[in-house]
């Protein structure tokens, strides 16, 4: 993070956001407040800024920004928290790109939460969106700042059902079950092409479908995509529905009781149902179990899909009152479960091709997360 220590409310929140869980964050937090009130609270580094900065964001006016980066890789996001004198919190938050390749995701959560604005203005658990600009020749998304804890650091074998049921709440709220429904269906006798009486289909399915076969059809049967495709062939008529698309713990923020969805630069507006559910309560069996740590994911994942554990009980439920809520076919969800993980496996193959250029060896194409999970599926079904 970069600190503006000329400040107070942007130190302060600071502080108080930072109450790390283990003895020497509690023992360190104590000797910041001590540094602050002795004046020895220095800066680490000396940022250069030109006199004229291309700026035209719409933030308050002269509001100083702490700005707090995550991630190792150039195109992850600095998040610049805006205060006004006299305000204990946060006025606004701007994402900015560092890089051009940033941008698109950036654009496309801006449209999502427009969208999402002016059609469901009263739709809880969605930031609210200011605008865009430029800063330094680069694009940022301006939205209302939320406060709260990250979900995962609060999720908790003991509270995942009560955490469950409340994003399993807020995702039957981002899917319109009274909206027109997606009529979808395939002509078996036409070679097993997609065929679709809805304009979505293609993008939705078929696509996920023919990206799988071509990434992942050199390491696997060759019956594993055909009984994908014929396992889709038989999704019936869906609600339509916003998808998030990275619906996962370290993406969501419990502000006062309540889930609220943050980084929509992966969504979908015109979306089918479930998915998000699935990947969600899936990244939480993973966190629970320590399997993405541990490469154990699909191991993780069986035991979500049976009730007879504690995280496949909880999962049931939420998925009970999510099916009931949307009137989903419990057969269709199974196939929403699979699609789901076709449509991720397009981001595993994107990895890998960042990590070395051109078509990734067969060996870590065999080994990806979902490629497990679209297997599993296959075998219970």
């Amino acid at each position: 993070f970069w600190l503006p220590l000329d400040s107070p409310e942007a130190v302060a929140h600071l502080l108080a956001s930072r109450r790390g869980g283990s003895i020497f964050s509690r023992l360190l937090h104590p000797l910041w407040r001590l540094a602050r009130a002795a004046g020895l609270l220095a800066p680490l580094y000396v940022v250069g800024r030109r006199d004229e900065i291309d700026d035209d964001l719409p933030l308050p006016p002269a509001a100083p920004l702490l700005l707090l980066t995550t991630g190792h890789r150039s195109i992850n996001k600095v998040v610049g928290l805006a205060f006004e004198e006299g305000s204990a919190r946060p006025a606004a938050a701007a994402k900015f790109a560092r890089v051009a390749e940033a941008e698109p995701g950036l654009e496309r959560e801006a449209s999502v939460l427009r969208r999402l604005g002016e059609e469901r203005p009263d739709l809880p658990g969605v930031p609210s969106l200011r605008g865009i600009g430029r800063r330094a020749g680069r694009l940022a998304v301006v939205q209302d700042a939320v406060e709260g804890q990250s979900l995962l650091a609060l999720l908790r074998p003991e509270n995942f059902e009560e955490i469950a049921m409340r994003v399993a709440g807020l995702l039957i709220e981002l899917a319109d079950g009274h909206a027109q429904i997606h009529q979808i269906a395939i002509d078996p006798h036409i070679g097993g092409e997609m065929q679709s009486r809805a304009p979505g289909w293609r993008r939705l399915v078929e696509e996920a479908l023919v990206d799988f076969e071509r990434c992942f059809g050199p390491v696997v049967a060759s019956s594993v995509a055909a009984e994908a495709r014929a396992l889709l062939a038989g999704l019936g008529d869906l609600p339509p529905a916003v998808e998030h698309r990275d619906c996962s713990p370290w993406n969501i923020l419990v502000s006062d009781g309540q889930p609220v969805l943050l980084d929509w630069e992966s969504a979908e507006p015109d979306g089918l149902p479930g998915m998000d559910l699935v990947y969600f309560l899936a990244n939480c069996a993973f966190v629970l179990d320590g399997a993405l740590e541990s490469g154990r994911t699909r191991e993780s994942y069986a035991r979500l899909l049976d009730p007879e554990t504690p995280t496949g009980r909880v999962a049931a439920t939420a998925i009970a009152d999510y099916t009931a809520a949307l009137e989903i076919n419990p057969s269709d969800f199974r196939r929403l479960r699979l699609l789901c993980w076709l449509i991720h496996s397009r981001s595993d193959y994107r990895h890998l091709q960042l990590e070395s250029p051109g078509t990734p060896p067969p060996e870590a194409l065999r080994n990806t997360p979902f490629l497990g999970l679209i297997e599993e599926e296959l075998r219970r079904s």
